[in-house]
């Protein structure tokens, strides 16, 4: 047998065992609900549930998960939702990954209403800003769109409503010299948002390269995570409870806050 085929046989026997090992999607969220246990109680319920882990020896396939985060405060509430987060390798030929986002909460109380004005007002500049200049050196490459629409002022000329549409995408072919596209993650994105007075709702959707080398064998990437998370890597889950326990502490304090 030759050294090449020892070393595909031998990574296999492994790759093998360690599924073998590896914990069930059941297993898994019994786990999550462990972790969130701690931030339960009567004015707050977390959740959060894994609906695809899924993984071969390469590269992740199929990844999911929802989150759902709600407490009561003395005069306001949030309630989180963060959910059909999805991606699928759809076998390399259109890699894509989606979100939902949802926010309920007085934004007015939360923040005061200056605040959510200046908002609702920057809305479209900021995103646009924001992602021209995250993708900089990216230059003629990309391409960035928002729009604006559905702004809603009240009789004081408060707003009371807007909405945004924000599309973002490389054109591969132009990129820099010295950019390679196998650096490159994100192909192209749309964001859909709405804020109003009593919350946020956005919808995004994000096309992979799939050429992007985190595809690639020995590079870190959502293989790993996924692989992290049915081991039952015990800093992984410390990470995630990390996570949580900031946010609580981040919405907590907004709650607490006085406008």
């Amino acid at each position: 047998m030759s050294l090449n085929r020892m070393m595909v046989v031998g990574s296999t026997i492994i790759a093998a065992t360690a599924m073998a090992a590896a914990l069930t999607l059941e297993q898994v969220n019994t786990k999550m609900s462990q972790l969130v246990a701690p931030f339960n109680n009567q004015t707050t319920q977390v959740s959060l549930v894994f609906t695809d882990l899924l993984a071969d020896a390469q590269r992740a396939l199929k990844f999911g998960v929802d989150f759902s985060y709600a407490k009561q405060g003395l005069d306001n509430k949030v309630e989180i939702k963060l959910d059909e987060i999805r991606y699928d390798y759809d076998n390399g030929v259109n890699p894509r990954g989606q979100a939902r986002l949802s926010i309920q909460t007085d934004l007015v109380k939360a923040f005061g209403q200056p605040t959510v004005n200046g908002m609702g007002e920057a809305l479209g500049d900021l995103a646009k800003d924001f992602v021209s200049g995250f993708g900089e050196k990216y230059g003629d490459a990309l391409s960035v769109e928002a729009k604006t629409s559905n702004l809603v002022r009240s009789e004081k000329g408060d707003i009371r409503s807007i909405s945004i549409e924000l599309n973002a995408a490389i054109d591969f072919s132009k990129l820099p010299a010295n950019v390679s596209a196998t650096e490159i993650e994100v192909r192209n994105f749309k964001l859909v948002a709405n804020l109003n007075t009593q919350g946020i709702a956005a919808r995004l959707i994000v096309g992979i390269n799939p050429s992007y080398k985190g595809f690639k064998t020995g590079e870190f990437g959502m293989k790993e995570m996924i692989e992290k998370i049915v081991s039952e890597d015990q800093q992984s889950y410390k990470d995630i409870q990390q996570l949580l326990a900031i946010a609580d502490m981040f919405i907590t304090n907004l709650l607490e806050k006085k406008n």
